[in-house]
Parts: structure tokens; C-alpha cells; sequence
């Protein structure tokens, strides 16, 4: 299977073959390497690109002034994706990653499924392209997506309507009970009538 590397430093576009290579590109001042970068903070091998099935990986090969995606310092395989800045070197040359072909696909822009979500403002978001499409069979909704079913401790009896008596006028008798006899009526009829105080009635 092919597989092809596409590279940029200073504008300029470096291609380089990684199916030649066994995967495994290694890029440092020395002749013996894939990508020779002339620059007194390169190492003969400084760092090595691999192109795999699941990504394309750069690690620092022990150089001198170590090797840089950011303002992070690799250590061990770091998965790089389109747009992602390599620096060899603290202060050194920079390359972009720009294509990583292999069958067709671009390494570099995995599906979504496989796609890490990443912190607004992380560098590496430059240069990558949202991709939008429909589904062909949607997955089923999570069961985590899902409300739960009361269980029975959530379950509470229904409360019965409550008998909100109507109002009553100012100055009007409250009307006696269907139940009531005459006696009540007449005592509740006699207390509505009690007088009151005089409308200005002083206290001496």
C-alpha cells in the first residue's frame, strides 16, 4: 500500500514516500535520513515519523535540543494531526504537517469516531476542516441519553382536589349549613349582627 507523506517548511512543500521507508520516516541532519533538515539545532537523527494505520506518530529520537509540537516537548509517540506545527528544536525549523495518504485516506484527518475532541485554542485546530454528514443508520439513543422510569420510592399518591369556598361580600351573613338547625342558624345570624364599635370612637 502506498503512503505518501506531505510536509511543509517555510511555505515549501516536502513530499516524501513513507511506504519506502518501511513506515518509519526519520527526519534529522544526517544523509542517511528521509528528510534531511541542514540546521545547527537538528540532530544528525532527530526525530521519527510513523505512518500507521491508526494515525501518523512523531517521536523525539533522544535529540539534543528536543522536538516540539507547540510549546509541548515530545516524549514518547504523539499522534499529530493536519495542521499540526513540529518544531526540531527549541528554536529550530518547523514543519507542517499538511497530507498523510494511505488507500485513499488521509491519516491525518481521522473519521469522527476516532477523532479526539480537543480544548478551544489548542493550535493543533488549525487548518482542519469541519466535516458535516448524515448517517445512513443512526445509532440508537443511548440508554445514558434516556430519562429513567420513576421507581416505585419516586411514586406518590395522587392528592385529592381541594373545596375552596367562595367569597363572601363585606357585610353579608354567612349563609348557615344545609345540616344546620334552626338553633345554630339563629345564633350564627345573631353573631353577624353584633354591634360593633362606633365609627369614631376614641379610647379616653
Amino acid at each position: 500500500m502506498t503512503r505518501t507523506l506531505e510536509l511543509e517548511h517555510d511555505g515549501k512543500p516536502v513530499t516524501v514516500g513513507g511506504d519506502a521507508h518501511g513506515g518509519a520516516i526519520v527526519v534529522g541532519r544526517g544523509s542517511s535520513c528521509a528528510v534531511r533538515v541542514i540546521h545547527p539545532l537538528v540532530s544528525r537523527e532527530h526525530v521519527r515519523i510513523e505512518l500507521r494505520d491508526d494515525g501518523v506518530f512523531a517521536e523525539d529520537l533522544g535529540s539534543s535540543n528536543g522536538t516540539y509540537v507547540g510549546d509541548s516537548r515530545l516524549g514518547g509517540p504523539r499522534r499529530m494531526l493536519r495542521g499540526d506545527r513540529l518544531r526540531i528544536g527549541q528554536e529550530g525549523p518547523v514543519l507542517v504537517f499538511v497530507r498523510a495518504m494511505s488507500g485513499g485516506r488521509d491519516l491525518l484527518d481521522p473519521e469522527g469516531g476516532d477523532l479526539a475532541t480537543m480544548a478551544a485554542g489548542d493550535p493543533r485546530i488549525r487548518g482542519i476542516e469541519a466535516r458535516v454528514e448524515v448517517s445512513a443508520a443512526p445509532h440508537a439513543a443511548r440508554a445514558s441519553d434516556e430519562p429513567d422510569p420513576p421507581s416505585d420510592g419516586d411514586r406518590t399518591a395522587p392528592i385529592p382536589p381541594m373545596s375552596i369556598p367562595h367569597p363572601t361580600e363585606p357585610g353579608d351573613d354567612a349563609a348557615p349549613a344545609a345540616d344546620a338547625s334552626p338553633a345554630d342558624a339563629h345564633a350564627v345570624g345573631a353573631a353577624s349582627r353584633r354591634p360593633g364599635p362606633p365609627p369614631h370612637a376614641f379610647a379616653l
